[in-house]
């Protein structure tokens, strides 16, 4: 124990600059932004399609192939600056025209399925970080406890600091606020 904790003290300044440039990419707003961009492209060209396949206004016309073309360049346009990523596979939209029953089940059923899906995700992931962080409390009591018969009471400091950054991942995650949306 005593050579860990004379690492600890040697390279802990490293670590600590490490964690805290590691922190700040970990809240840069940044990658959030981004994500809700690609997000929104993403739902605004799959509404399009669903819409030119139920033939409806816009797409509801001859040029209704222009204008999917248009609406799809437009939404393509607003991501510019975006750097883009390959699809794992290249596949080809379904443009088979929809009935009303179809609509349902490609559209409002898939959505509700995926939302209910995303909330368990989270719901789970939610669940972890509350069980480690109370793991994490109880350890730091027990440490604390035999921090008066040995010397192991720097190892609370160490179990504080990784019990506040799992506190702080799981509000930055927002899982709470997820599942309620979801």
């Amino acid at each position: 124990i005593e050579a860990l904790m004379q690492l600890v003290v040697r390279y802990g300044a490293a670590v600590i600059a490490l964690a805290a440039y590691f922190s700040s990419q970990a809240v840069s707003e940044s990658r959030e932004r981004i994500w809700i961009k690609c997000r929104s492209a993403a739902e605004s060209i799959k509404s399009a399609l669903i819409l030119y396949r139920a033939s409806v206004r816009p797409f509801d016309g001859l040029d209704r192939g222009a204008q999917l073309r248009q609406r799809v360049d437009k939404i393509l346009q607003e991501v510019k600056e975006i750097e883009l990523r390959q699809p794992q596979s290249e596949s080809v939209p379904d443009l088979h025209p929809l009935t009303v029953e179809e609509y349902i089940g490609e559209r409002v059923d898939d959505q509700i399925n995926w939302y209910q899906q995303r909330a368990r995700e989270y719901q789970k992931k939610s669940d972890d970080c509350r069980r480690y962080i109370f793991g994490l409390g109880a350890l730091s009591v027990l440490l604390g406890l035999a921090s008066a018969i040995s010397a192991v009471s720097a190892w609370i400091a160490v179990i504080a600091t990784i019990t506040a950054a799992l506190t702080a991942h799981m509000k930055k995650q927002r899982y709470q606020t997820l599942i309620a949306m979801n």
